[in-house]
């Protein structure tokens, strides 16, 4: 719904802009008819006084004519900026919820390429042929008036090459599928083989990705040429058409005058708005393939907008949550996956609680982590607030309450102070140095020569791994909230940075904020009184640490060795 709207409002805009079209269309006739008044009248009666007002009058008219235009070209550019604005806020909305959903990048990006698709199309010469072409049949009927004859010989040209235009398009669309499947497996390669260039320089397989690459682009280029080779030999037929066509439109009116069938002055008009009533036609054929991708582009926005509609923003803005997190029976299955990772996992935990998550690798621990902070939606099942379900708080205003650390710590390219704030604008210094306290790291950032004013460039990569984490604990705490979950965040951590952790964890269940760690080291385990253990997406055990370690640390007999 929200493409046809924007298609709608630039529909109203374009038949608008028809009318210039028509003026336009209308005033290219007085060529024409300037060089059938010169050679009919003019030349006859040696008449300066009428040449020179002819003239005047055509030279008012080309200019006129050129404001016109230049006035539809502006309005087609404000047209595509507003179709581009009008999409914006869906498109975004929309590439972040394929993301969560398990799209590729590739797939992921693609709405915002075909956005910029059908925007420069609109803004391009393209939409003005496609507004000239219903005046072709003017000219036609201006061209029978001149003699029945030349008018059935345009119109045969005519179809002609439009006949020629449609066997190129049948004749390429196999073609044009193949490309475009080739050349998303093409990218696909080209990012992947980017994103780990250095373990494949280390591990020495950049020959294997290297073949890998140069057969897929072989079959993109071969399947290239072929169209290529398609339109190459259908426009020389069509450019050979059109050659003959305006030649013998300028030979029957020679034809005629021979005959006495008509003047001079109409055999030079006829060539001349032959030329006219092609020019839309020539324009069609040379921007058909960018009407193609623009089309093809619309098709599949249309879609991805459809199905990764997000979700609706609840009515109410509910207030910040302070009594619990429940956890009911829930089932969590990722995304693009039909394997459920959490299976019926409930339990409870109330303000200044810290809970440690452990269990071995796919064990479901991320994926409920995942679904506590709302990036993935439970199957079934329910995560609570207070008494709220967490869907039925908007994902800007839960994100207020909740801080998250996953385990590839996701830093932005801006400062420091930027990052730890969430890029909020309207951040205040105190509230910045106060996570950045809260998290240990304040004095290290003091001892950078920029502080807080650092770039950290895209994903943090002008910072050690260590580094980046405790900036992104920085991050997770800041603005107090209510549940903080960090995936793995003593990863990377030396001694000091474990040491700040522990503080952080401590001075959190302080503020009552509930703190769940995830962690396959017990040294985070000190600052947190309760131990779940995961096995198969399930809860294995669950109570106060001491409890909860002694167990594990004592496994009780097996039933084989009390038999024994």
């Amino acid at each position: 719904m929200v493409v046809k709207d924007a298609i709608d409002t630039a529909k109203s805009r374009v038949i608008r802009l028809a009318i210039f079209s028509g003026i336009i269309n209308i005033m290219t006739l007085a060529g024409s008819i300037y060089m059938l008044q010169v050679y009919d009248r003019v030349l006859p009666s040696r008449s300066f006084p009428t040449l020179i007002g002819l003239s005047i009058l055509l030279i008012f008219v080309y200019v006129l004519q050129g404001y016109f235009d230049t006035l539809r070209m502006r309005m087609l550019s404000r047209i595509g900026a507003g179709f581009d604005r009008s999409l914006q806020t869906p498109i975004f909305e929309c590439i972040t919820t394929m993301r969560i959903r398990g799209w590729d990048s590739a797939t992921v990006t693609q709405p915002t390429r075909d956005l910029e698709v059908i925007r420069m199309f609109l803004s391009s010469m393209g939409p003005t042929a496609f507004l000239d072409l219903p005046w072709t049949p003017l000219f036609l009927i201006v061209l029978f008036v001149f003699h029945p004859v030349i008018g059935l010989a345009a119109t045969i040209g005519m179809l002609l090459i439009v006949g020629i235009t449609i066997f190129i398009e049948k004749r390429t669309k196999k073609h044009a599928s193949e490309v475009a499947k080739l050349g998303m497996l093409r990218s696909g390669i080209a990012r992947i083989t980017a994103y780990n260039a250095e373990v494949i320089h280390a591990l020495g397989m950049r020959d294997r990705f290297a073949s890998q690459w140069r057969g897929v682009n072989n079959s993109y280029v071969t399947e290239i040429i072929r169209i290529r080779d398609i339109e190459a030999e259908m426009g020389s037929i069509a450019k050979m058409i059109r050659y003959i066509l305006q030649s013998a439109i300028l030979g029957l009116g020679a034809a005629l005058v021979i005959t006495e069938s008509a003047t001079a002055g109409i055999m030079i008009a006829s060539s001349i708005l032959m030329g006219r009533a092609l020019a839309p036609i020539e324009v069609v054929l040379g921007t058909w393939k960018q009407f193609k991708l623009m089309r093809e582009a619309l098709t599949r926005l249309t879609d991805t907008l459809s199905v990764n509609a997000s979700l609706p923003v609840p009515a109410l803005e509910l207030p910040r949550p302070s009594m619990r997190l429940a956890v009911n029976n829930l089932f969590v299955v990722p995304p693009a996956s039909n394997v459920v990772a959490v299976s019926d996992v409930s339990f409870e935990l109330t303000p200044g609680t810290g809970l440690v998550l452990i269990g071995p690798s796919g064990s479901g621990k991320t994926s409920l982590a995942k679904a506590l902070v709302g990036i993935w939606p439970p199957r079934s099942g329910s995560i609570c607030l207070d008494y709220a379900h967490t869907n039925q708080w908007d994902s800007d205003n839960l994100g207020k309450y909740i801080g998250y650390m996953p385990q590839d710590v996701a830093l932005f390219d801006g400062t420091i102070a930027q990052n730890i704030a969430r890029f909020d604008i309207h951040a205040t210094n105190e509230s910045i140095m106060d996570a950045a306290k809260m998290a240990g790291v304040h004095e290290f950032i003091l001892a950078l020569p920029e502080g807080y004013s650092k770039n950290i460039g895209e994903g943090g990569c002008h910072l050690s791994a260590g580094q980046r984490q405790r900036i992104a604990l920085a991050r997770a705490v800041y603005g107090n909230p209510f549940l903080v979950v960090l995936d793995e965040p003593n990863a990377n951590l030396d001694t000091e940075g474990e040491k700040a952790l522990t503080e952080t964890i401590i001075r959190l269940k302080a503020a009552k904020t509930i703190v769940i760690v995830i962690s396959h080291r017990t040294s985070s385990l000190p600052a947190l009184d309760t131990v779940m253990v995961m096995l198969h997406g399930k809860i294995y055990a669950i109570g106060p640490r001491e409890k909860v370690l002694a167990a594990l640390n004592n496994p009780p007999p097996s039933p084989s060795k009390e038999a024994a």
